[in-house]
C-alpha cells in the first residue's frame, strides 16, 4: 500500500482522516513478524498538550495463531515515551472487521490522549489483543513487539509540559500563581 502526504489529499479526504472517518490505516500490523509499520507521512503522533485530537487508525490480520481478533474483549496500544520515561496503555474501543475485507482483517482507532502527549519525545508503541472467558480469565493473548515509533513534538505548551495532569482530565496540577509566574518568565 502506498502512502501519500496530506498535500495530495482533497479537503474532504483530509477531513475524513482527521475525524477518524477515513479507512486509510496509519499503522499496519504484521502478524508473522509481530511488528507494526507506521506510514512514513504519519510519524508525528501529536504535539505536547494534545488530547483526543489525533485518531491513529490501524489494520491487523483478523486470525492470528488460532485466535479471532474480531471476538477479542480487549484491543489496546501500549506506549512508552523513550525520552521522558513515561508510559501507558490506551484501549481501542471501536475495533471492527475491516469493511473492505471482513473475513481477513480488523481495523480500529487509537485516539491519542493527554497522557501520551504530556511530554515531547520519541514514543515506542505496541499492540495487544486479549480474549477473556465468561469468568474473566484470559484464554487468548497476542501482542507485537515494540518496534514502531512515532513522535510527540514540542508546541506552545511544550516548555512546561510537566504542568499537565496526565490522567486525561485536562487540568493543571500547579496553582494559578505558579502558572502566571512561569508565563511571565516566558514573556519577559
Amino acid at each position: 500500500m502506498a502512502y501519500v502526504s496530506g498535500l495530495n489529499y482533497s479537503s474532504d479526504e483530509i477531513q475524513a482522516i482527521y475525524t477518524g472517518e477515513s479507512s486509510e490505516p496509519i499503522i499496519l500490523i504484521d502478524a508473522v513478524n509481530r511488528t507494526m509499520e507506521v506510514a512514513a507521512d504519519h510519524k508525528i503522533l501529536g504535539v505536547v498538550g494534545d488530547h483526543n485530537s489525533n485518531p491513529v487508525r490501524f489494520r491487523c490480520p483478523r486470525y492470528i495463531d488460532g485466535g479471532d481478533l474480531a471476538t477479542c474483549t480487549n484491543l489496546s496500544i501500549t506506549w512508552q515515551n523513550e525520552d521522558a520515561g513515561t508510559k501507558g496503555t490506551a484501549d481501542i474501543g471501536d475495533f471492527s472487521t475491516d469493511p473492505d475485507d471482513p473475513d481477513n482483517y480488523i481495523v480500529g482507532t487509537w485516539l491519542v490522549d493527554y497522557a501520551t502527549c504530556a511530554n515531547a519525545g520519541q514514543v515506542g508503541i505496541f499492540f495487544t489483543a486479549i480474549q477473556l472467558d465468561a469468568d474473566g480469565e484470559t484464554v487468548y493473548e497476542w501482542q507485537t513487539v515494540e518496534n514502531a515509533y512515532m513522535e510527540v513534538k514540542p508546541g506552545p505548551n511544550g516548555m512546561y509540559s510537566d504542568v499537565y495532569d496526565t490522567s486525561g482530565s485536562g487540568s493543571f496540577y500547579i496553582d494559578e500563581d505558579e502558572l502566571v509566574a512561569m508565563l511571565e518568565e516566558v514573556l519577559a
